[in-house]
């Protein structure tokens, strides 16, 4: 029978947040606008199961900060302690995987608009080679006498190319 245990071990979003919420302790000491939320990120550095989740806070302070030309003061005298304070370095880590997030989540979001735009375009093609057919079935001249087999083929051969590069982007 296995043991019982009263305490179990935080989930994946739990232990995020409580990590995010130390890098908040570390941000409210060296950014003013972050201050405010010291009292209880510090109670939920502590505790995984308070269910708050810093991101978004600690996320406009930095790129606030680190957004400046030169960075803000507050910014370079963190920066200095990244090598002695752990508190520090693991902000800067976290900043770093934040934002290397925010480029993925921007890419995904990209492919993902491409590919849409690609099955939007596709299901246009399938209409305009439908039409096409349809054309093809109806009559074998145009209006102006010249043959229509000509005019069918050349917009079949568009058709093909605009598949090949829509598949070509899609990827």
């Amino acid at each position: 029978m296995p043991c019982r245990s009263d305490h179990m071990e935080p989930t994946a979003q739990e232990a995020y947040n409580q990590r995010t919420a130390q890098v908040m302790v570390t941000a409210a000491l060296y950014f003013p606008e972050a201050k405010h939320f010291h009292d209880k990120a510090v109670v939920a550095a502590n505790d995984s199961t308070t269910g708050i989740d810093y991101t978004a806070e600690v996320c406009a302070v930095l790129k606030k900060h680190s957004a400046e030309p030169s960075g803000s003061l507050s910014w370079h005298k963190m920066l200095a302690k990244s090598a002695t304070d752990r508190g520090v370095r693991r902000l800067l880590d976290w900043w770093e995987d934040h934002k290397a997030g925010e480029e993925r989540r921007a890419k995904e979001d990209t492919t993902a608009k491409i590919k849409a735009k690609a099955k939007e375009i596709d299901t246009a093609l399938d209409l305009f080679a439908m039409k096409l057919a349809d054309l093809a079935d109806a009559t074998d001249l145009t209006p102006d006498g010249r043959d229509l087999g000509d005019l069918l083929s050349t917009a079949a051969q568009f058709v093909t190319r605009a598949r090949t590069t829509l598949c070509k982007i899609a990827e």
